[in-house]
């Protein structure tokens, strides 16, 4: 990856700083791209992490090639898309370390794009 623009579209939510990162609230934007933690979590806080995520599923997307989310369960925490769409082993393992469930598990922005 050369270049990876993260956009919103009309849902944005005011972040603060706290600590060493940001820190959002609410949980705004379409449920598809939405991280775990944002529905599963204190939803009053959150961080820029929630942003690596929302870049998986759309590289997935335009991977995969899929149209929407086969079987998508919504809410549910564990579930992703099935990788076995996405052809290209190197961005298959980026996507499975940006979608982890674990925000700290995810790489950073500036991490993904050393790669």
């Amino acid at each position: 990856l050369k270049r990876m623009k993260i956009t919103d579209f009309g849902m944005c939510k005011m972040v603060r700083k706290q600590g060493g990162g940001n820190v959002g609230a609410g949980n705004a934007g379409t449920e598809a791209f939405m991280a775990p933690e944002v529905f599963h979590q204190d939803r009053t806080r959150y961080t820029d992490k929630v942003d690596i995520y929302s870049a998986a599923v759309v590289m997935w997307y335009t991977a995969s090639g899929m149209g929407r989310m086969l079987n998508y369960r919504g809410q549910d925490p564990s579930w992703r898309p099935d990788l076995s769409w996405v052809e290209w082993d190197e961005l298959g393992e980026i996507i499975t370390e940006s979608w982890a469930a674990c925000p700290e598990q995810r790489p950073s922005a500036t991490e993904l794009l050393s790669r």
